[in-house]
């Protein structure tokens, strides 16, 4: 049997993209939906001071996705109760942490409460939703978060490899804005072949809502009817109507699995 003590230990670290959408119209016949992501500031050393994914070490006894939720939790007040949450990819660069070697596993998770109020606790000194914004040109691909007063910007660089290299960054802590940009690509890639998009709508939505969340995640417009033939597989119509004492009400829609 092979002796692992002439191994170096390392430490395992789990991190949360949690994402929403809010609609900033009131009208739900012509929204306009924005990307949210949590984000923590950190209370201590390495970054102090600095925005971070919500996360931390595995403990004992613990899977890496628990921890992530309980990390959640802990430094934002938020319970995941979301269906999707997904293992995005694991991080091992030996330099991603000052104080060690830390491989990090990093969870993509969407929820459709855009207006989940969050408290900051743990290590964390606050607790902020973020608007995304995020744009590709082959290979250069710019990040801006804001809340508030507060920009946030990375740009980063693809090359041969899975992970981007970051060239800018301006607050984010850690390899953060690499697992932010990865999620948002995951998520472009995703919302062209799955039902994936639903997961910021409630139950029953409208097709403008849908195809806003659409947009907004595609970061480009689409065609009314390209967009009707893409989701046909995936939608089915309830037989409802929102705001029956309008003069236009729209149909409710719901996800065709239920």
């Amino acid at each position: 049997m092979e002796n692992i003590n002439k191994y170096e230990s390392q430490s395992v670290a789990a991190d949360v993209a949690l994402f929403s959408a809010i609609n900033t119209q009131k009208h739900r016949r012509q929204p306009e939906f924005h990307l949210q992501i949590l984000l923590i500031k950190r209370g201590n050393d390495p970054f102090q001071g600095m925005w971070a994914l919500p996360g931390g070490f595995v403990g004992e006894g613990e899977t890496a996705l628990s921890a992530a939720i309980r990390e959640l939790k802990e430094e934002t007040g938020v319970e995941f109760d979301s269906s999707y949450i997904k293992q995005l990819y694991t991080y091992t660069e030996p330099d991603r942490d000052p104080r060690s070697r830390v491989f990090g596993v990093a969870y993509l998770a969407l929820s459709d409460t855009a207006s989940a109020s969050v408290q900051a606790g743990d290590d964390a000194s606050e607790a902020e939703w973020f608007e995304a914004a995020y744009s590709r040109e082959e290979d250069i691909a710019s990040l801006t978060l804001e809340s508030g007063e507060i920009t946030i910007q990375a740009q980063l660089a693809y090359g041969d490899g899975e992970e981007p290299h970051i060239r800018l960054n301006t607050g984010l802590a850690f390899d953060h804005a690499k697992i932010i940009a990865m999620a948002l690509e995951y998520l472009r890639l995703e919302v062209d072949c799955s039902d994936i998009s639903l997961n910021f709508l409630p139950e029953t939505f409208t097709l403008p809502e849908l195809q806003s969340i659409y947009e907004v995640i595609k970061g480009e417009k689409i065609h009314q009817a390209a967009f009707r033939r893409k989701f046909a597989d995936y939608i089915a119509p309830t037989g409802v109507y929102t705001e029956t004492n309008s003069r236009y009400p729209a149909l409710l829609y719901k996800s065709a699995k239920q």
